[in-house]
């Protein structure tokens, strides 16, 4: 356990790319304005990134000592997060956000607290990722992410829990880590979606573990139409193969859940097309069709309350856009097509 009589320091690494320069500016006045102040903030632009969101961020720094603003050479978040370690040299943690995150001011303070506080095992704290969006759309994804279908009970990406818990990852748009675990593995450039679930596998493996606390809490921005929200389950479902395929079984192991959807999905295209020759495959893809849909019913109405029913409604479509869409992309992965 670290001397509490020793305040640690903290680099805040955040990649930014082609946000929204507003929510890019927001993010980035929520993290200097921490009530946790030993900490110096890295901000790696993507070699893609719009001149704007440059300038942005430039000008940013110029005001603050503690800002850094590195031009990264490379794409992708794990690039950026690989090079925002190596530059911030000796700290005690690494705390990651995302551009379009919002941070609430006792974020960090909350983390390092946790982190303090935690035996030596502990590589890692991350909070919950809540939405203040308040149309429809956005609602309805963050219910149905929330659910016990969409994720909610077995992923810190999505879970809304407001209880102390130890998962199997944290994503890295709220999370802490000791420096060790950084200066001892570096992510994987070659992940564009689902560099830090890889990365957080091969931690675990090592015997790393993974704390959820709901105190450390950032307001991520949600898709605000349904194709793109079905566009970015695609490139999960893909993300997923990618992560199986280098890990093996212990990959497949741990995202058990998305493979299943994929497998079950599969099942119902191979039974819908045989039912043309044989009327029992379509009795059967019925019977699963309708049990599957009162199964996601239920799970979307659990996170109902009164004044959002119909964010609660709406998330049962978006739970099937979800699971198809993540299916697609892992089977279309899988079959490199």
């Amino acid at each position: 356990m670290r001397n509490m009589k020793k305040e640690a320091h903290v680099a805040v690494i955040l990649p930014a790319y082609r946000e929204e320069p507003v929510l890019f500016e927001d993010a980035l006045n929520a993290v200097s304005a921490q009530t946790y102040c030993n900490f110096d903030f890295y901000i790696i632009l993507d070699s893609a990134c719009s001149k704007e969101i440059k300038n942005t961020a430039q000008k940013f720094a110029k005001s603050r000592k503690n800002v850094i603003v590195i031009q990264d050479k490379k794409r992708g978040s794990a690039a950026h997060r690989n090079l925002g370690t190596r530059k911030a040299g000796k700290v005690d943690y690494f705390a990651f956000i995302d551009s379009d995150c919002i941070a609430k001011k006792d974020w960090l303070e909350n983390l390092v607290s946790e982190m303090d506080a935690q035996p030596p095992s502990v590589g890692c704290v991350g909070g919950i990722n809540l939405s203040k969006e308040s149309s429809l759309m956005p609602k309805a994804i963050a219910r149905a992410e929330s659910s016990f279908m969409g994720g909610g009970s077995i992923s810190a990406q999505t879970s809304t829990r407001r209880r102390k818990r130890f998962v199997t990852s944290i994503p890295n748009c709220n999370a802490l880590y000791r420096s060790e675990c950084w200066t001892e593995n570096q992510q994987d450039e070659s992940f564009i979606k689902g560099q830090d679930a890889e990365f957080n596998l091969r931690l675990s493996e090592q015997g790393w573990k993974f704390l959820q606390i709901p105190s450390a809490i950032v307001y991520h921005k949600r898709d605000d139409t349904i194709s793109s929200y079905s566009k970015r389950m695609r490139v999960y479902g893909s993300a997923v193969v990618d992560i199986i395929r280098k890990q093996g079984f212990r990959g497949l192991r741990r995202f058990w859940y998305s493979a299943t959807v994929s497998a079950f999905y599969l099942l119902l295209l191979i039974l819908l097309t045989y039912s043309i020759l044989n009327p029992l495959a379509l009795h059967l893809f019925t019977n699963l069709a309708l049990a599957y849909l009162a199964i996601l019913s239920f799970s979307a109405l659990l996170t109902v309350r009164w004044r959002g029913f119909l964010s609660g409604l709406l998330a049962i479509p978006v739970l099937i856009v979800q699971h198809s869409s993540y299916a697609i992309g892992f089977i279309r992965r899988l079959i490199k097509i």
